[in-house]
């Protein structure tokens, strides 16, 4: 015997029916924002809207589940620079990437050095940012100490 023809059963049935959210409904509340993506982040679909900001860093919700941002922390990468800032860059910083072009310099380590946090190596002279800073070079400078000859091709006889 199934559960629709157990008597009593049906009360349960309609409950489930009414209250749970089914992956099937997308947002069921209807505020403009997926009811798997809200309950991951929050205790319940009633605690927050689309228009919400609880982490106050200027994206709403809807912003933060689009960016793929946990909408929590301000800084969802952890790499210094707010993820309002990094989605709204015009540099295409990745919000979710503590190192958008990949040299091991944090994209905000990268800005307080004025290097491009989506560019390796700044200055194109064969050496990432991060390279040129560890050996004491200015990475936005393909020849650091003006003697004619580039960075990259100078650490090859600096040893």
């Amino acid at each position: 015997m199934t559960c629709w023809r157990t008597p009593g059963s049906w009360p349960v049935v309609l409950v489930l029916l009414l209250f749970a959210a089914p992956a099937w409904a997308g947002d069921g509340d209807g505020d403009g924002l997926e009811d798997e993506w809200e309950l991951s982040y929050f205790v319940s679909l009633a605690s927050q809207t689309g228009a919400g900001d609880p982490d106050g860093d200027g994206l709403d919700n809807e912003a933060e589940e689009n960016a793929g941002t946990d909408p929590t922390e301000t800084d969802t990468d952890g790499d210094g620079v707010d993820d309002a800032t990094e989605v709204g860059s015009p540099l295409g910083l990745d919000p979710t990437n503590m190192d958008t072009d990949g040299d091991f310099l944090p994209d905000g380590e990268e800005l307080q050095l004025g290097t491009n946090p989506t560019q390796a190596d700044t200055d194109l002279d064969g050496l990432t940012d991060y390279i040129e800073v560890v050996k004491g070079y200015d990475p936005t400078n393909a020849d650091t100490d003006q003697g004619g000859i580039q960075d990259g091709e100078e650490v090859l006889v600096d040893h």
